[in-house]
């Protein structure tokens, strides 16, 4: 007959072995990772685009993660529930605005999470400012000798001019200035002794628009004037309100013939005089 203590034993020891048996079976599960990620819109050079606008990624290993991707949210942000590891955060690209990382993302948007993390991700999108660039050309066909640097340009918005304005000009690569969105004018001082004339992204008054994100340019062709007195050409000089008097060594010909069928005339047609000597 079996004991009251042995059946007690092996009630106890059934008991504990089940415990410990559901117990090493229970899978553990590790504490959940956060990641927060606010999205900044910088809107400093005319674009009016809301965080809502861009579209923000969460990637591991190449895949989205469950609600990736989604739109930008600002403070307090998008709230991720991620497993360890290590993760990247896109926002773009977009042609019309720059993306920074920064918080506890790296500089190219990397984060890693170990295990019970709560970390924030911090995006900032910037609208990248037009860019003009203006370029002086200089054609002398005609005897001139001045350069780009010898004209003098304006960009201008509202008859005023902007900054960098007025400015020597330039050959290619050109002058360039950064711009917000809208239309503006591009002259140059005018000179007398040069025809100008816009091509490039310019209209023929020099009238540009620019967008968010454009990168234009203006060429400002100035050809020198061909002269309508052969003897006393429109060259030399560089300002365009003094008189100038130049000779072009191209019309020496002119010169030298026309002084000689001068001297030519003055002998076959001065007036002749009679002599008043008396003849013995």
């Amino acid at each position: 007959m079996i004991s009251t203590a042995k059946v007690r034993s092996f009630v106890l020891y059934l008991v504990f072995s089940l415990l410990f048996f559901f117990s090493a079976s229970t899978p553990t599960h590790a504490a959940p990772n956060i990641l927060n990620i606010i999205t900044t819109v910088v809107n400093d050079s005319g674009n009016t685009w809301n965080p809502s606008d861009f579209s923000v990624s969460v990637k591991k290993d190449g895949q989205n993660v469950s609600g990736s991707p989604s739109p930008g949210t600002a403070s307090p942000g998008k709230r991720y529930t991620l497993e360890a590891g290590s993760y990247v955060v896109i926002a773009g690209p977009y042609e019309k605005y720059s993306s920074s990382y920064g918080g506890d993302c790296s500089s190219d948007g990397q984060i890693s999470l170990s295990s019970n993390e709560n970390k924030t991700c911090l995006i900032t999108t910037n609208d990248i400012p037009p860019r003009l660039n203006v370029i002086v050309s200089v054609i002398n066909d005609n005897g001139g000798t001045l350069s780009a640097s010898n004209f003098t340009i304006h960009v201008k918005v509202g008859g005023a001019d902007l900054a960098g304005s007025p400015t020597s000009g330039k050959d290619s690569p050109g002058t360039l200035f950064e711009l917000n969105r809208g239309t503006f004018i591009v002259s140059e001082d005018v000179n007398r002794l040069y025809t100008q004339s816009f091509s490039g992204d310019c209209d023929t008054n020099g009238n540009v628009t620019l967008s968010i994100g454009d990168i234009k340019t203006c060429i400002i062709v100035n050809d020198d004037n061909a002269s309508t007195i052969p003897l006393f050409p429109n060259t030399g000089g560089t300002s365009n309100t003094e008189p100038i008097f130049c000779f072009n060594r191209n019309n020496l010909t002119w010169i030298f013939a026309t002084i000689i069928l001068g001297f030519m005339g003055y002998l076959n047609f001065r007036p002749h005089t009679k002599s008043t000597k008396k003849v013995p």
